[in-house]
């Protein structure tokens, strides 16, 4: 087996490996971006990564929890983090308590709930109990040219299968986490995941959502995406690995192209652009004509199936520009 033990989070995290949620910023947002951020990280006591963290780790490995997380003290609890007195005391207790996060206690005691009502899910509980699925294991492996990284929550050799937790401040309903995972880009996660495991020599074919509510009651949902959902992110997968992979061998990470770009702000849509045909109606030209002033304003032109077609304001411009000219020419002759 392939997937390392042991490794702990922060030293998992500080590898310059890919990781599923760079690659999919890769798809979002230009090299340039991602290296900003990848630079200037959020600071680890941003609020929702230490609910989100506090959570995973009271629901994988209880037995760190107290190590890893402790409730701020009740002087500055619930007191403005941008006061010179909360900013000394929680340097001075980061100072004597090295690895730990401070949380706000009604955070701490938010993903205590939430963990709970994760445990208290039959289909994770009952995986959660099983010796022989790993939890929190890590994985490194080559794709497309880039060196990449992985660590499920709970992998299970026997059903091939990946469990990965949620928490949500929306719905845990089939309808409200279908929107999550749009928005969140968790098809794209699990694509990156069963390709990884498989870069890895491990069979893995089904990808599992656990997710709870953060409001109450903490509802919890179990979700499987199906296997076309998650194969149709492949091809997005790729191209993060291989544009990662560039940008790493080179060390340049480019932004906006240089070049001058045109807009399309109906890139969907053919109603803007007009054929021969249609400009004939609409214009009076002939198809010679029309060609004549195509060439002229160096319009640009693109064939829709067997239709050469060009964009109507573009000619119409164009068009005006052109009678013009004709005009002008007839009144000095």
């Amino acid at each position: 087996m392939a997937l390392v033990p042991d490794i702990s989070n922060a030293d998992y995290h500080s590898r310059t490996a890919l990781s599923q949620s760079t690659a999919k910023l890769l798809e979002t947002k230009t090299p340039m971006h991602v290296r900003h951020e990848l630079d200037n990280p959020k600071p680890d006591d941003f609020a929702p990564y230490l609910v989100g963290g506090c959570t995973h780790t009271a629901v994988l490995e209880p037995g760190k929890l107290q190590e890893e997380y402790d409730c701020l003290p009740d002087e500055i609890d619930g007191k403005s983090s941008r006061t010179a007195h909360y900013k000394e005391a929680v340097k001075e207790l980061k100072a004597s308590n090295p690895g730990v996060r401070w949380m706000k206690k009604a955070d701490y005691d938010l993903s205590l709930t939430m963990a709970d009502a994760l445990l208290g899910n039959k289909f994770l509980s009952e995986r959660l109990a099983d010796v022989e699925n790993l939890v929190e294991h890590s994985g490194f492996f080559t794709y497309e040219g880039a060196e990449c990284k992985l660590r499920p929550d709970l992998f299970c050799p026997e059903e091939k299968l990946v469990i990965d937790l949620k928490t949500t401040a929306g719905e845990a309903s089939p309808r409200g986490f279908s929107s999550s995972v749009k928005r969140y880009g968790y098809a794209f996660q699990s694509c990156f995941y069963l390709e990884g495991l498989r870069s890895l020599g491990i069979p893995a074919t089904s990808f599992v959502f656990v997710v709870v509510e953060k409001a109450p009651p903490h509802a919890v949902g179990v979700y499987r995406l199906s296997g076309s959902d998650i194969r149709a992110e492949l091809p997005r997968v790729q191209s993060a690995c291989r544009t990662w992979a560039m940008c790493s061998s080179a060390d340049v990470w480019p932004g906006y192209s240089d070049e001058c770009v045109e807009l399309d702000l109906h890139p969907f849509s053919d109603k803007r652009r007009l054929s021969l045909r249609e400009i004939q109606e609409q214009f009076g030209a002939t198809p010679y004509l029309a060609n004549q002033v195509m060439d002229e304003y160096h319009l640009d032109v693109k064939w829709i199936g067997n239709r050469k077609t060009v964009d109507a304001g573009d000619f119409q411009n164009a068009w005006r520009g052109f009678q013009a000219g004709k005009n002008k020419s007839e009144e000095a002759a």
